[in-house]
């Protein structure tokens, strides 16, 4: 479908042109993506790298933070996952950690809400359909995608990843979580009369 509708717009020859050699590479798995990494020590078991395989050393502080404030080994895992994706996010914006805003977490929240979640997968051929009812209990299998309270729970790690660093005089002005809407009966913040805040 799509190769049809790039033929339509660039003539029959759109899409059939030699695969340029970074395709190639990742196609053949030889380019190295960031990712998740088990961690050299007890105090950062995980850690997340970059496409080069360089800690990313201020996603490694706040895990390092945490683990000293007993989060498991697993929590810490989840926290880099969620890091990772921020940080996906980030770079294919070309965006440094330090000058985000809102408009970067709109942004991941709306790929969260439309990729493929990995884990959701099959592999088994004759496997039911992600997001299929189960015959049997009348219930959903999981979409194929990122429920929402991964993705909450996603933001809410962005959140406290800036928090902390906020705290050391590092990162953004502002935490780059949208807020919660004001309730129509819960006032606004005061301003004292001939202030021009």
């Amino acid at each position: 479908m799509v190769l049809l509708a790039l033929r339509a717009v660039f003539g029959e020859h759109a899409g059939m042109h030699e695969t340029p050699s970074l395709h190639r590479d990742l196609i053949d798995g030889r380019v190295r993506l960031p990712r998740v990494v088990a961690g050299p020590t007890p105090s950062l078991p995980w850690f997340v790298a970059d496409a080069a395989g360089r800690e990313v050393e201020p996603v490694s502080r706040y895990l390092r933070d945490r683990m000293l404030g007993d989060a498991s080994p697993e929590t810490c895992r989840s926290y880099a996952y969620d890091l990772l994706r921020w940080f996906r996010v980030l770079w294919a914006l070309d965006v440094g950690w330090e000058q985000v805003t809102e408009a970067e977490a709109v942004a991941l929240v709306g790929w969260l809400r439309h990729a493929r979640n990995p884990q959701r997968q099959r592999r088994r051929p004759g496997s039911p359909q992600a997001g299929s009812v189960n015959p049997k209990t009348g219930k959903p299998r999981l979409r194929a995608g990122y429920a929402p309270a991964t993705i909450a729970h996603n933001l809410t790690v962005v959140h406290g990843f800036y928090a902390f660093h906020m705290h050391f005089g590092r990162g953004p002005v502002l935490k780059p979580r949208p807020g919660k809407p004001r309730s129509p009966g819960r006032p606004g913040p005061q301003v004292a009369a001939g202030d021009p805040g």
